[in-house]
């Protein structure tokens, strides 16, 4: 595997961990103001 490839692939893993923790936090915020209503 090439360099270019391997950091390619490395920075898409990065981008949707992010993403997936991003939607994570919101959904989370959401229900715990619903609990707290």
């Amino acid at each position: 595997m090439s360099l270019a490839r391997f950091s390619s692939v490395r920075l898409g893993r990065l981008a949707s961990t992010f993403i997936i923790s991003s939607l994570g936090m919101k959904t989370f915020t959401a229900i715990s103001l619903k609990l707290k209503a």
